[in-house]
């Protein structure tokens, strides 16, 4: 259930709370969003998002440029079932445009997107959600007629954090009011509740993940050639229900799924991320490390789906991994 603020204690916040902008958003900055119904948005601008990009594979960090004590205070020390989003977006008249998106699960479609479609949707959203809580900042002046919840459209005590009311005077800064086609989610009635968890419809897929989770990041350039660029996968985020936010680059290992084999030659089924490039290596004996297996099999690119590789050996036995050459 939405807290309840008294006036007086309202009125302390607002004073201990610095009138002063909570980020100065720039194009390429990553936003990182936590929301749930019948709460405030918690919103942190986390720098520019070429801290998660050209890492090596395996490459782990906890995230930090955020303080948890925000979204703990307004969700609970346990946020389990909160949402959280991750979302960036370069400027539109950037030489190589692109956004990244958050999603709970591998893109199986790749977003073909061309670059005026992507200007009048990707970019149009996320450069809202990161510029408007500046554009429309506190008034100089607060009356009774704009009641705030705590934060509202102020920034928080963190100096890159916004904690917004989608259900106040200022819930055109919100997420959830920007996602949801100009109606926020605190009214009775709404336009477009349904796409929220696709960015308003914006995406073609998920981009929230329900807290606790393990997510994925995606990287999605526009372009007028057919076929497009696929999307391209930077890394995977997990996250605890205690606030804890972890990021690994590069694509999650492949699972083999099956092997079958028919006179010498084995067919090996495995997971596959969309846009990924994958090998077959094989030994016959352990003795040699991973990195030293030859590969008898493949490239082929990643579609989501199950992939399969054959190897022909006249051997009976030997040992299999997947990996991306």
């Amino acid at each position: 259930m939405k807290r309840i603020i008294h006036l007086a204690a309202l009125l302390v916040s607002l004073l201990a709370v610095p009138l002063a902008r909570a980020w100065v958003y720039q194009d390429g900055d990553v936003l990182l969003i936590f929301r749930e119904n019948g709460f405030d948005d918690v919103e942190f601008d986390l720098g520019n998002v070429s801290q998660f990009l050209n890492k090596t594979n395996g490459y782990t960090i906890k995230v930090g440029g955020w303080n948890a004590n925000p979204v703990l205070k307004t969700f609970g020390s346990d946020l389990t079932g909160v949402s959280v989003i991750l979302l960036a977006t370069t400027s539109n008249t950037n030489s190589s445009p692109g956004s990244w998106v958050s999603g709970p699960e591998p893109d199986t479609t790749a977003y073909r997107v061309s670059p005026s479609a992507w200007q009048s949707s990707l970019w149009s959203t996320i450069n809202a959600l990161g510029t408007r809580p500046v554009l429309y900042s506190v008034p100089t002046v607060v009356s009774l007629n704009y009641p705030l919840s705590p934060g509202g459209a102020l920034p928080s005590p963190d100096t890159n954090a916004y904690v917004i009311d989608p259900g106040n005077v200022y819930q055109i800064d919100s997420y959830d009011w920007i996602v949801s086609g100009g109606a926020s989610l605190g009214n009775a009635i709404y336009a477009n509740t349904a796409y929220v968890p696709s960015l308003g419809g914006q995406s073609p897929f998920i981009v929230e993940s329900i807290i606790p989770a393990s997510f994925d990041f995606w990287g999605i350039q526009p372009s007028t050639t057919y076929p497009a660029p696929a999307d391209t996968y930077v890394g995977q985020f997990t996250i605890t229900t205690n606030g804890t936010l972890t990021f690994v680059a590069g694509p999650p290992q492949s699972t083999i799924q099956g092997i079958t084999r028919a006179g010498n030659v084995s067919a090996v089924q495995f997971s596959t991320v969309i846009g990924v490039q994958y090998a077959l290596f094989s030994t016959n004996t352990l003795a040699a490390p991973v990195s030293q297996w030859p590969v008898v099999g493949g490239p082929i690119q990643g579609t989501g789906f199950s992939g399969s590789l054959t190897h022909t050996n006249s051997a009976a036995t030997g040992f299999y991994q997947i990996r991306s050459p």
